[in-house]
């Protein structure tokens, strides 16, 4: 049996985007070159991620897109082929 581990951000207000659904409170370019390499090793350590819907369907679509055009930031594309090995498992109520 693998490990199973989780890896979650959380806001104290319970919304991760603003009203008209902006991230722009998220940078990673700005990320922490060490807080960004561990990441990379966690993701890199897992065999499957667990997502719920429909956030999963638009992760796993970004990040194959990504790595699929091949224009991307260095870091990006760091994470964008760790995360296209895991196998994604996404659920839903329905």
């Amino acid at each position: 049996m693998g490990k199973v581990f989780l890896y979650m951000n959380v806001a104290l207000d319970g919304f991760l985007s603003g009203p008209k659904g902006e991230l722009d409170w998220f940078d990673p370019s700005g990320m922490d070159k060490e807080l960004h390499d561990d990441i990379v090793r966690l993701v890199k350590s897992a065999e499957s991620w667990m997502m719920g819907y429909p956030t999963g369907l638009g992760l796993t679509g970004y990040w194959r897109n990504v790595e699929k055009q091949g224009e991307a930031e260095d870091w990006q594309m760091e994470i964008a082929r760790a995360v296209n090995k895991l196998h994604p498992i996404i659920s839903s109520k329905n």
